[in-house]
C-alpha cells in the first residue's frame, strides 16, 4: 500500500504516564495520532469529502494473496516459505485413542532447537462464523496486515481462526459447505487468509479432554493451527477486540527484542509484577531488586516438577543453582521467549477468589498442582509450546483452564517464560501508591520468594473494583469511551480519558494496546 500510518511526535507537554509498563522499557516511541493518521490510510471516512488517502475498492483487495506474494518476494530470506493461500484444511484425527496407558505418554519426540529459527511468526485474529464485522473491526485489520505482514516483508503472516457455529455445515467433510460458510461469514477481502473450525474438529483431536468451548479451551484451534501450519517459530494469538493505536509491526518487533534480551534466570518471578517504573526505577533497577529481594538470588530454575505427566523439553540450566554468576545471567539472553505475556502472572494457589481455582483434570496432584494464570487468553506461543500442549491433551487427556495454559505449560516444561511490560493507563485514575499495592501487595523487598501478591488478582476480587477502567484488561469500559472521543462519536468534555489530547480541533491518542473494544453487541452463540 502507498498509504502508511502517519503518527507523530508531537510536544504535547507531558506524555502521559502509564500505571504500569514502560514504553522505555520496551524500546517504544512515544508517539501521538489522530484516528484520522491512524485509519485513514485503511478506509476510514474513505466516503467523506475531503479524504487525502488513496481511494480503495475494498472488496477487490486479497489480503492474503498479497501477503504470499510479500513471501515469495523474500523467499531469500525466509527459505521456508509456503503458500498461505493454498487450501489447507483441518483434518479429522484417525486414531481416537489417547495414550494415557502408555508408559512414554509424556515424551514428546519432536522438540526444536530453539537457536534454528525458521524466521516467521503467525498472527491470528480468533473470530466466529456469526460475527458481525463493521467497519472499524475492518480496518483494524487491514492495518494488521498491512502493517506487521506487509511492512515487515514476510515476516508475519496474519490469519483469522473462524469458529463455525453451525454444525450442519459440515466444513471439514463438505467443500461446498466449507465454500458456503467462508463466504457468508468473512468479508471478501479477508477470504484467502482465513482458517475455518468448528468444535467436531477439537472433539477429534481431544475427545476425553470432554471440554472444547473457547471458555474452558480458548487454546485447543491454537494448538491445532500449529499442527497444521509449523512453518512459523511462534504464534501470537489476538482477539477481534484488541486495537494498536501504534504501527503494529513496530510493537511486535519491539516485543520480540524485549523478550529476546532478557535472561531466563527470575524471568518467572519478574513476570508476576505489575511493572511500575515509579516505584521500581528502571527496569535493569526492578531486575536487580527482584534478585536482591530473594535469598542469594534464588528463584525459578529449570523446569517447575509436578510429577509423570511432564518430561520436560526445555534445556538445562547452566549450572546445578542459581546462583549470581554470569554465566547464569546469561542463560537465555539472546534466545527467543516461548512465551510472551501483555498481562502478569499469577499463582491460581493463591487466588482464593479466582473461580477456576481447582479446575484441573488428569494430574496426579490435585491441590497442591502449582500452575498459572494470565489473562485475557492472549499472547506469543513458540511452536515447541503449542505442540506441548498438543501431545498432552490428544496424548495423555489433561486440560486446566484456558488462561492458564499457555503459562502453566510453559513453566512445567522449562521453557522461556517473559512477562512483557506492556504500557498500561487508567481512567479515571487511582492513587499510585494505592495501585501498587492492590496490583503488587507492596514493595519488592516485602517478598522473599520474589513473587509479587496483591490483593486484586481477578476481576472477582472484593476490591476488584479499584482497577477497573485500564486501558489493557479482561474487562474494561475505558477502551470503548477512549474510541468513542479519538473518534469523534463523542464531542471533548470533562468525562473525555485525560490521556487524550485535544489541539486545533483534534483529538490525539498516545501510543497503546487497547482491550477490549466492543464494536458491536455481539456475543457468540
Amino acid at each position: 500500500m502507498d498509504d502508511q500510518l502517519q503518527s507523530s511526535l508531537h510536544d504535547f507537554s507531558n506524555y502521559p504516564e502509564p500505571i504500569s509498563g514502560s514504553f522505555e522499557a520496551l524500546g517504544l516511541n512515544k508517539s501521538w495520532a489522530t484516528v484520522d493518521e491512524r485509519y485513514g490510510p485503511y478506509g476510514f471516512q474513505q466516503t467523506e469529502e475531503g479524504y487525502q488517502y488513496s481511494q480503495v475498492d475494498w472488496d477487490k483487495v486479497k489480503w492474503g494473496f498479497l501477503q504470499n506474494q510479500c513471501a515469495l518476494d523474500n523467499s531469500r530470506r525466509l527459505p521456508n516459505h509456503f503458500n498461505l493461500t493454498s487450501i489447507r484444511r483441518f483434518q479429522y484425527r484417525k486414531d481416537h485413542l489417547s495414550a494415557r496407558s502408555s508408559r512414554n505418554a509424556a515424551e514428546i519426540s519432536s522438540v526444536r532447537d530453539a537457536r534454528k529459527k525458521y524466521g516467521k511468526q503467525a498472527i491470528i485474529l480468533r473470530a466466529w462464523s456469526t460475527y458481525p464485522y463493521t467497519d472499524d473491526d475492518k480496518q483494524n485489520l487491514r492495518s494488521i496486515v498491512a502493517e506487521a505482514a506487509l511492512a515487515s516483508h514476510g515476516k508475519y503472516s496474519v490469519f483469522l481462526l473462524v469458529d463455525v457455529k453451525d454444525l450442519d455445515a459440515h466444513v471439514h467433510s463438505d467443500d461446498a459447505g466449507y465454500a458456503s460458510v467462508l463466504e457468508k461469514s468473512v468479508p471478501e477481502e479477508f477470504r484467502d487468509m482465513t482458517v475455518l473450525f468448528d468444535t467436531t474438529m477439537l472433539e477429534s483431536w481431544y475427545p476425553a479432554v470432554l471440554e472444547h468451548s473457547p471458555f474452558w479451551q480458548m487454546m485447543q484451534p491454537l494448538q491445532l493451527f500449529s499442527q497444521l501450519y509449523p512453518e512459523f517459530d511462534h504464534y501470537w494469538q489476538l482477539e477481534m477486540d484488541v486495537r494498536v493505536t501504534q504501527h503494529v509491526g513496530q510493537i511486535l518487533d519491539a516485543f520480540d527484542k524485549f523478550g529476546e534480551d532478557q535472561p531466563r534466570k527470575q524471568s518467572h518471578e519478574r513476570a508476576s509484577w505489575s511493572y511500575m517504573p515509579r516505584f521500581h526505577g528502571t527496569y535493569a533497577d526492578f531486575t536487580q531488586r527482584v534478585n536482591s529481594a530473594m535469598p542469594n538470588g534464588t528463584g525459578t530454575w529449570g523446569p517447575i516438577p509436578i510429577g509423570k505427566e511432564i518430561s520436560p523439553i526445555g534445556p538445562e540450566p547452566p549450572s546445578p543453582k542459581p546462583d549470581d554468576t554470569e554465566a547464569n545471567w546469561r542463560w537465555g539472553v539472546g534466545e527467543p521467549a516461548d512465551l510472551l505475556l501483555l498481562n502478569t502472572l499469577m499463582d491460581v494457589r493463591r487466588l482464593e477468589d479466582w473461580p477456576f481455582r481447582h479446575w484441573h483434570y488428569g494430574f496426579t496432584k490435585d491441590k497442591d498442582l502449582p500452575y498459572w494464570h494470565s489473562p485475557p487468553a492472549q499472547g506469543r506461543a513458540s511452536w515447541n509450546l503449542l505442540n506441548a500442549i498438543h501431545h498432552a491433551q490428544s496424548r495423555q487427556d489433561l486440560r486446566i483452564a484456558s488462561e492458564t495454559t499457555l503459562p502453566s505449560f510453559a513453566l512445567w516444561h522449562g521453557l522461556k517464560l517473559v512477562g512483557l511490560p506492556l504500557p498500561i493507563f487508567q481512567d479515571p485514575e487511582r492513587n499510585r501508591d494505592e495501585l501498587n499495592f492492590v496490583l503488587n501487595g507492596g514493595d519488592i523487598e516485602q517478598f522473599p520468594d520474589g513473587f509479587a501478591n496483591g490483593p486484586v488478582n481477578t476481576r472477582g476480587a472484593s476490591i476488584g473494583f479499584f482497577v477497573r477502567g485500564r486501558s489493557f484488561d479482561w474487562v474494561s469500559p475505558m477502551p470503548d469511551r477512549t474510541m468513542a472521543y479519538w473518534k469523534g462519536e463523542k464531542q471533548p468534555d470533562d468525562d473525555m480519558p485525560k490521556i487524550l489530547v485535544e489541539r486545533d480541533g483534534k483529538i490525539y491518542a498516545p501510543a497503546m494496546f487497547l482491550h477490549p473494544r466492543k464494536t458491536n453487541f455481539y456475543r457468540s452463540d
